[in-house]
């Protein structure tokens, strides 16, 4: 039975229906248990599971292939990011240089008709969870996980080796893997 249904079977209105209309007692009605949604724990990886290459040997490579496009862009001209405003005009140089590129660039390009450029966005979200769980599957884990699980296996490892909670709370790689 599910939680909601459960709890409505307690509901304050079951036990006057029963007394007033029905003319039952219901004695049984406070040996009911609530029910509760179950806690999920969130998974973390050990950090011997190694379901892509290890940062020291893929992180360089995958740069220098990012900045490789957009250099191939930039000599296209259409190499430019687009920026908020305020940072744009702040820093009007910004969108054609490499700090500010993606570092996982969509394969394709699209048309900006209000600059009259082609640009390149950044890979759409589901191609890198598409990856994830081909790789999960392709390792014969058991566990569940996802991009998601990446987050709280930093957040744990960092606090296993005696990092600050709060300084754990300040890294943007996990600021927000608390749902609200």
């Amino acid at each position: 039975m599910s939680v909601r249904r459960h709890k409505d079977r307690r509901s304050p209105l079951c036990c006057p229906l029963y007394g007033y209309v029905l003319q039952a007692p219901l004695p049984w009605i406070h040996d009911i248990v609530r029910a509760q949604r179950p806690m999920r724990v969130p998974v973390v990886l050990t950090p011997e599971v190694r379901l892509v290459r290890d940062k020291r040997e893929g992180a360089p490579e995958r740069l220098s292939k990012v900045k490789e496009v957009h250099d191939r862009d930039l000599a296209k001209g259409f190499g430019r990011v687009i920026l908020p405003t305020a940072l744009a005009r702040k820093f009007p140089n910004a969108p054609a240089e490499w700090p500010w590129h993606w570092v996982f660039p969509a394969r394709t390009r699209w048309r900006d008709e209000e600059a009259k450029t082609e640009r390149r966005h950044h890979m759409h979200e589901s191609v890198m969870q598409r990856a994830v769980k081909e790789a999960v599957t392709a390792s014969g884990m058991p566990k569940r996980a996802t991009c998601h699980t990446f987050r709280h296996s930093f957040a744990t490892h960092l606090l296993e080796r005696g990092q600050d909670t709060a300084q754990c709370r300040s890294c943007s790689a996990i600021f927000t893997s608390r749902r609200r």
